[in-house]
C-alpha cells in the first residue's frame, strides 16, 4: 500500500498551475528511473539460506542494479566534468554529483583531462573524512 510522503506527495499539478503536466511533481520528480516490482515469493525465500534468493534481501537483489547506474554516471564524468547538477564542495576542490541516494565526489585536473573519484556513499555519510 502507497504512504503519502514516502512514495508519493501529488501528482505535481496545483490550482494556481493547473496546465501543468501530471507525473510532473512529487517525490520522484527529477529522478533517473523509478523500478516498480511486486514479488509473489513468501518471505522465506529471501532470508532463507539455500532458498532461491540465497538469503539476499529485494535491496541486495537489486543491489547490481544500482551499481550501473553509478558507474554509468561516473562514465560520463569523462565526456562532461561538469554537468547539470554537480556542485563545488566548499572548502574543497572537489566536486558532486547525485545518484539517488549515492553521491560520487570526484575532482578535476583540466590540464591534464584527468577525472579521478575520490569517494562514493550514502548522502549522509560520504563527506565525512574527505
Amino acid at each position: 500500500m502507497l504512504e503519502r510522503g514516502k512514495i508519493f506527495e501529488g501528482a505535481g499539478r496545483t490550482r494556481t498551475d493547473p496546465a501543468r503536466q501530471y507525473g510532473m511533481g512529487g517525490l520522484t520528480a527529477g529522478r533517473t528511473y523509478m523500478l516498480s516490482t511486486t514479488w509473489n515469493a513468501p518471505s522465506v525465500a529471501f532470508g532463507g539460506e539455500g532458498q532461491i534468493f540465497e538469503g539476499k534481501s529485494v535491496d541486495d537483489v537489486f543491489y547490481g542494479f544500482h551499481n550501473q547506474h553509478i558507474v554509468k554516471r561516473i562514465e560520463q564524468l569523462g565526456d562532461e566534468p561538469s554537468p547539470p547538477g554537480c556542485q563545488k564542495l566548499s572548502g574543497h576542490d572537489r566536486y558532486r554529483i547525485r545518484q539517488g541516494q549515492n553521491r560520487i565526489v570526484y575532482g578535476v585536473e583540466d590540464d591534464k583531462l584527468i577525472v579521478y573519484v575520490v569517494k562514493i556513499g550514502h548522502r549522509k555519510d560520504v563527506y565525512r573524512a574527505l
